[in-house]
């Protein structure tokens, strides 16, 4: 940002977001684009520079933690019917990798107990790291986890879109266990399979989100008492068995 710039004045401010953020400008002077009915979507909750309304001269700023994100239409329609299809006892993590752990690929192992993973394969999908030796590292780790731990894991790394969108079509459900996030977008793309979702509070999910019947969450925590993981494996056989009687 330019040292001679004046942000002490909302003129001020301005110009100095429009000189650190140029693409900023160009969508805000887009014709279509009121000036007094400023409508956006700025994935950057963090940014307090954006998220006060008085910034910009918004009337009100919706966090990107308070509302539903849409699902493509054509993951919608991929997944049409697959909630009465067959289903495998396959749950699906889908996250980045990193040696950091940041998704709670490990953790999410760690944390669950191992009995009540039992007949399940938990299986991993995901961005990948920079360096291919990262990935390794981190799928060694999550295999060499499981097998300790007497857990079925599968990792599979990147995939196509539509090979990832197939599997989640036949399996039982997903999960998402990150340190921290902002309203992932993943959480709701298994829901039109048919498939219900246990993720930790961590991830930044609006409350009206982890108060649908086929959501269940926790605080994630270093123990092994994560006190509605059970009701999402009980979920899981319940629409197995609703499954059968259709049969």
């Amino acid at each position: 940002m330019p040292d001679d710039l004046d942000i002490s004045t909302e003129e001020g401010l301005h110009a100095a977001l429009f000189a650190r953020y140029p693409d900023l400008k160009r969508v805000l002077s887009k014709p279509w684009v009121s000036q007094t009915t400023w409508k956006m979507f700025i994935p950057v909750s963090s940014s307090s520079y954006l998220t006060q309304p008085h910034t910009l001269g918004f009337n009100r700023v919706v966090l990107d933690d308070s509302f539903f994100k849409p699902v493509d239409p054509t993951i919608k329609q991929h997944l049409q019917g697959c909630a009465y299809g067959e289903k495998q006892n396959d749950i699906l993590f889908t996250g980045r990798f990193q040696t950091s752990d940041h998704k709670g690929q490990l953790k999410f192992l760690q944390t669950v107990p191992p009995e009540e993973l039992r007949g399940f394969t938990v299986h991993y999908y995901g961005g990948l790291p920079t360096q291919e030796h990262e990935f390794q590292f981190v799928k060694d780790r999550l295999e060499s986890t499981g097998r300790e731990l007497g857990i079925s894991v599968v990792v599979h790394g990147m995939v196509e879109h539509e090979k990832l969108l197939a599997h989640m079509c036949r399996a039982r459900g997903a999960v998402l266990f990150p340190k921290s996030d902002m309203n992932p977008r993943a959480a709701y793309e298994s829901l039109p399979a048919g498939n219900p979702v246990y993720v930790v509070e961590e991830a930044g999910l609006p409350h009206a989100f982890l108060d649908l019947p086929y959501v269940f969450h926790d605080r994630r925590r270093g123990d092994k008492h994560n006190h509605t993981y059970p009701g999402f494996e009980q979920y899981m056989e319940t629409l197995r068995a609703s499954s059968q009687d259709r049969e």
